[in-house]
């Protein structure tokens, strides 16, 4: 066995490892997998919660086909779903948390889209060394698979976008309500 070949194959283990790997701690929820990672952004939003609802309650009501299990007593984790039967795939994963005046929600990268990219664009550099300009056909398929999981985030990042939004709603509700309460106190 050549060397190249020893490196593709030992390439390939790696990356179907990875896979199995964050596909276990997304489906078994592991806390450090939620928590930890590449960040693709954090967002906050800043509000009280009403005494009697919990993070979990709001989450439970969310219309963004994202999946949620609580973590901790004030946090979650929410991904995509790992079979869907539309156009995008889960790229995507992170934490919600609520500190008492805000809720936190860290979006972080999933470990296997990058390296599938990582393992085409590899190949196809190999491919173009060995096989001149007929190996540029793998820089098409690399670009192809790019331009999905482009496409894939783009679809979870408005949908996250909408969870920002039910949690600004759901928090604005309850601000103006505590206002509401005590400006109707400051007058009896």
């Amino acid at each position: 066995m050549t060397d190249f070949a020893l490196f593709f194959r030992s390439i390939i283990v790696i990356g179907a490892a990875l896979g199995v790997a964050e596909t276990l701690a997304s489906l078994f929820s592991l806390p450090f997998y939620y928590r930890h990672g590449i960040r693709l952004s954090r967002r906050d939003v800043f509000g009280n919660l009403q005494a009697n609802r919990s993070l979990m309650d709001i989450l439970a009501c969310s219309n963004t086909d994202f999946r949620f299990r609580s973590i901790s007593a004030n946090e979650a984790a929410f991904r995509d779903a790992l079979i869907r039967f539309l156009f995008s795939a889960p790229v995507m994963h992170g934490s919600i948390r609520y500190n008492g005046s805000k809720i936190e929600l860290q979006e972080l990268a999933n470990w296997t889209p990058l390296y599938i990219v990582f393992l085409f664009m590899t190949l196809s550099t190999f491919e173009i060394l060995v096989m001149g300009f007929a190996g540029s056909i793998g820089l098409v398929v690399t670009g192809i698979v790019l331009a999905f999981w482009v496409l894939s985030y783009r679809s979870q990042r408005q949908r996250l976008d909408d969870l920002v939004d039910e949690f600004a709603a759901n928090l604005a509700v309850i601000t103006i309500e505590r206002s509401v309460r005590a400006s109707a106190e400051s007058k009896l």
